[in-house]
C-alpha cells in the first residue's frame, strides 16, 4: 500500500511558505505547478514519560485545521497563536491593538503581508476631545461601606465576569452588588435569546445585553 509522503499546498499570497519553498527548491523543480509549497510527512516519537523505554511513532503531515474571524469578532478572546492578515490599507490603531493583543505572547503572534503604521488619532477627534474633558473632571472614588446604600451617591459596579450564567448565583447573593445602583458586566457570554428571567438579579432591571 502506497502512502502519501508530500502534500502540495497553494497559498493565496507569495509570502506564506516562502522559507519552506526555499528549503524544498529541489522538490519544486520536479513539480509541474510552480509556486506550490511542499509539506512533507513528519515523524515524532511519543513516550508516556521522558525516561520511558517504550513509545509510539507518530507519522503525519504537520497540518492543522484553522479558521478565521474578523478583528471585531475576536474582541475579548484570547488565543494560543494568532495570525493577523494585514489588509492593503493601514488598520486604525484601535483595530491593530485589538488584533495583536489577542495572542498570549508576542512569540505566538504572526503578521502576514506588509505592516503599515496606523495613523494617530486626529487631534480634534472624539477620543482626543474626551481625554481632554476627562482631565477637567475629578472623580472621587470611595471604597468603604460599598454594601450600604447612600441617598446622595450613585454606585456603579463593573465586572469582567467571564460567563454571567456561571457566576449569576454569586452575584445574586453579594451584598456589594445588591447595594449598587448600576451593574455593568463585560464578557458575559450571553446571547440574544437570554431574557430577564434567565439573567435576573433582585432589584435590577435588564436594560441591554
Amino acid at each position: 500500500m502506497k502512502r502519501p509522503l508530500i502534500a502540495w499546498i497553494e497559498f493565496d499570497n507569495e509570502i506564506t511558505g516562502s522559507k519552506l519553498r526555499g528549503r524544498r527548491s529541489h522538490l519544486i523543480e520536479q513539480h509541474s505547478e510552480q509556486g506550490w509549497t511542499a509539506i512533507e510527512v513528519s515523524t515524532r516519537l511519543i513516550k508516556p514519560r521522558p525516561d520511558s523505554t517504550i513509545g509510539a511513532l507518530c507519522r503525519k503531515f504537520p497540518l492543522a485545521p484553522a479558521e478565521a474571524v474578523t478583528i471585531h469578532k475576536s474582541q475579548g478572546q484570547t488565543y494560543h497563536s494568532v495570525v493577523v492578515y494585514l489588509p492593503a490599507i493601514a488598520l486604525t490603531c484601535y483595530l491593530m491593538y485589538v488584533a495583536c493583543s489577542r495572542a498570549v505572547t508576542a512569540e505566538r503572534l504572526y503578521l502576514i503581508r506588509t505592516y503599515r503604521r496606523p495613523n494617530p488619532p486626529p487631534a480634534d477627534g472624539p477620543l482626543a476631545c474626551e481625554l481632554s474633558r476627562l482631565e477637567t473632571v475629578v472623580l472621587e472614588a470611595s471604597f468603604r461601606f460599598l454594601h450600604k446604600r447612600r441617598a446622595y451617591l450613585y454606585q456603579f459596579m463593573f465586572h469582567n465576569i467571564q460567563s454571567i450564567r456561571r457566576h449569576l448565583a454569586l452575584v445574586q447573593q453579594d451584598e456589594v452588588y445588591l447595594a449598587s445602583d448600576f451593574l455593568l458586566f463585560a464578557e458575559t457570554w450571553s446571547s440574544i435569546a437570554d431574557n430577564e428571567q434567565d439573567l435576573g438579579i433582585p432589584g435590577f432591571a435588564l436594560v441591554t445585553h
